[in-house]
């Protein structure tokens, strides 16, 4: 069975009922933990119904197969940008107004994460590339509200940005350096990410600079 026909299978039986809802959010907390422990591929239907206390028939009246519930598993991760997003729009967390010190917290941020998440997020990002049209319209309204902020984080520093165009320049930073992190961290044992050795403290080390000179140069090279 193909994934979209396990999203439609999904999609056709929702829980209805507090009860119900609270069986699928064991199924996905579940998954979650064994994804910690084992790659997506080695881990059964039956382990996770044990781990979620649930039953073969409860799991699949929602899921049609194991490979389905990635769909709602990147739902529910979506969701969690929402509370992600504060450490990045809300003001009284941002510290000091210092370009560098918020381009590196910034940095530092997105690779500690990446490095914390990996077991989950890699299925999920593979998934996502995998099947883009699948990504819900709400999932992606999130992902471009945590990138806005992100953005809003490094133009409240605006006096201390060089780039004739600042508000360019910290799109650009704000999906690179996740950009970065995410093939490094995530996809790293890949033929071309394997092929550059490099520790996360010292990734973060480079992007820091490699951010910092970018947005403070003025665009002006000497010829």
């Amino acid at each position: 069975m193909t994934i979209e026909h396990a999203r439609e299978a999904l999609a056709v039986n929702p829980p209805k009922q507090g009860r119900s809802q609270r069986t699928l959010d064991r199924i996905l907390a579940a998954t979650r933990e064994l994804l910690f422990e084992k790659d997506f591929s080695e881990i059964s239907v039956a382990e996770i119904v044990r781990r979620s206390e649930s039953s073969l028939g409860a799991f699949y009246a929602r899921f049609a197969s194991k490979e389905a519930l990635l769909p709602a598993l990147y739902e529910a991760y979506s969701k969690g940008l929402e509370n992600e997003e504060t450490v990045w729009s809300e003001p009284a967390t941002w510290g000091e107004a210092d370009l560098r010190q918020r381009v590196e917290k910034f940095v530092r941020f997105v690779v500690q994460d990446y490095r914390a998440t990996r077991p989950f997020m890699r299925p999920l990002a593979l998934y996502a590339r995998q099947h883009p049209n699948d990504i819900s319209a709400e999932s992606r309204r999130l992902s471009a509200e945590k990138h806005k902020a992100s953005c809003a984080f490094l133009l409240d520093c605006r006096a201390q940005i060089g780039h004739p165009d600042p508000e360019a320049a910290a799109e650009f930073i704000a999906y690179i350096v996740p950009a970065i992190g995410r093939d490094r961290v995530l996809f790293g044992d890949a033929p071309h990410a394997s092929s550059v050795q490099i520790e996360d403290e010292r990734l973060a080390e480079e992007l820091i600079r490699m951010c910092f000179v970018y947005l403070q140069h003025s665009g002006v090279f000497p010829c």
